[in-house]
């Protein structure tokens, strides 16, 4: 018999601790394990720190700051800082040094917890974080959960090694690594009880890739529309009464060739002609900055990296929300953006809840040319856009917090209907 009490853990603050919360929330937490934590309450040296520190430090190690009891949490600040030194030292094509160790470190400080128990438990995993833990936990008839946060390796390499065949872009190192992680995920895979999907498109990538289907669960993802509760059909109606303005298209993310820059790059000087705007808000890498430059694209604009209030401000701004990317898991910038009524025009490898034609445009990833079609049309056509606008506020109201919540329980509680789990 399992313990219905889940162990939890991960690097950073995934997705604000939504796992751990809902767990806590159904009486099923028993443990998180972290990296950094923020509780001026229990660790009193942050009442100093918050005084002496800048404004920008003391901002981001507050993120570290679970809505859960402080005894349910074991952190490790000193694994957290060596993570983060090691991330800023490390050439960017091999981050994935300091991410095994850091992942290794945290599985140790798990089965150290975890052995002490008496009987089997439950835990909740992510995809190349957990081989560690569940090769000790899996033999001894744990029930182990593995949520496949992104499209599988497999799917990255084949995107990496396009990258490299259609621009010449080198990725002989990221491809390496790239087969690293998947033997680590293909083994998870092997030894997990269930697989948390967070879309279809993953749920269709690991099944090539020989993921067993039989242990996949699509669990969409939520999102707090209280985020910015304030919204009201004024945003609507201003964003539709100024005549003759210039259509300003967002991109928001990692400006890097994964999100499908070079799609919109290229778009961008196809349409240098027209009365449109293109906003990159994100982390930019220098060679694309530079490409940007080389162009002469004045229809461009570049941001960098804004403050949540900053974004939120960039959404009201503008009209359409075009994020062509290549592979994710489910895009949470995608939720975000039609929240704010946007229309998006995305790729099905975004891993996106829209429907084509209802509340945006989907098409294949690299596919320029039907980026461009799908963005035009919605650029000339004001009423097509005011209606998926609104599809996409109504759509996005349905994905909410307490839907991600239900499906995630029902998913993980599976184990309750079965007389035994089968590895």
């Amino acid at each position: 018999m399992h313990n219905s009490k889940f162990i939890v853990s991960h690097i950073a603050a995934r997705r604000d601790y939504d796992v751990a919360t809902i767990l806590y929330q159904n009486n099923q937490l028993d443990k998180l394990f972290i990296d950094a934590y923020y509780n001026e309450e229990h660790l009193k040296v942050f009442r100093f720190l918050d005084v002496i520190l800048p404004k920008k430090i003391v901002n981001t190690y507050k993120r570290y700051q679970p809505s859960l009891p402080h005894e349910f949490i074991e952190y490790d600040w000193l694994l957290g800082l060596k993570y983060k030194l090691r991330l800023k030292l490390t050439n960017s094509q091999t981050n994935y040094k300091p991410v095994l160790e850091a992942y290794k470190h945290l599985a140790k400080n798990t089965l150290a917890y975890a052995k002490m128990k008496a009987q089997p438990h439950s835990y909740y995993g992510f995809d190349t974080s957990s081989k560690e833990f569940f090769e000790w936990a899996a033999p001894k008839g744990w029930f182990l959960i593995l949520e496949q946060c992104i499209a599988p390796r497999a799917s990255q390499i084949n995107m990496l090694k396009q990258f490299q065949e259609n621009y010449g872009i080198d990725q002989k190192i990221n491809i390496e690594q790239c087969k690293m992680l998947q033997a680590r995920e293909e083994k998870e895979w092997q030894l997990a009880s269930i697989i948390i999907a967070p879309s279809e498109y993953v749920k269709v990538e690991l099944l090539k890739a020989g993921a067993p289907e039989a242990k996949i669960r699509i669990v969409p993802f939520g999102y707090d529309l209280n985020k910015h509760s304030n919204f009201h059909t004024g945003i609507l109606e201003k964003r539709f009464s100024e005549k003759s303005k210039k259509i300003r298209v967002l991109f928001a993310g990692n400006v890097v060739y994964r999100k499908g820059i070079n799609e919109i790059i290229s778009i961008a000087k196809d349409l240098h002609n027209e009365n449109i705007e293109f906003i990159l808000a994100g982390n930019i890498h220098e060679a694309i900055r530079k490409d940007i430059k080389l162009f002469n694209l004045k229809n461009v604009r570049i941001l960098g990296k804004l403050s949540i209030s900053a974004l939120h401000q960039e959404y009201l701004k503008s009209d359409i929300f075009l994020f062509p990317s290549y592979l994710e898991g489910s895009a949470m910038v995608i939720f975000e953006a039609m929240s704010w009524g946007l229309p998006v025009v995305t790729t099905y490898q975004s891993g996106s809840v829209i429907e084509s034609g209802k509340e945006g445009y989907l098409c294949h990833a690299g596919d320029t040319e039907k980026l461009k079609a799908n963005l035009l049309s919605l650029v000339y056509n004001n009423k097509k856009r005011l209606l998926m606008s609104e599809n996409a506020r109504i759509t996005v109201e349905k994905y909410s917090l307490k839907y991600y919540q239900d499906n995630l329980l029902e998913a993980i509680n599976f184990k309750d209907k079965l007389a035994t789990v089968v590895h």
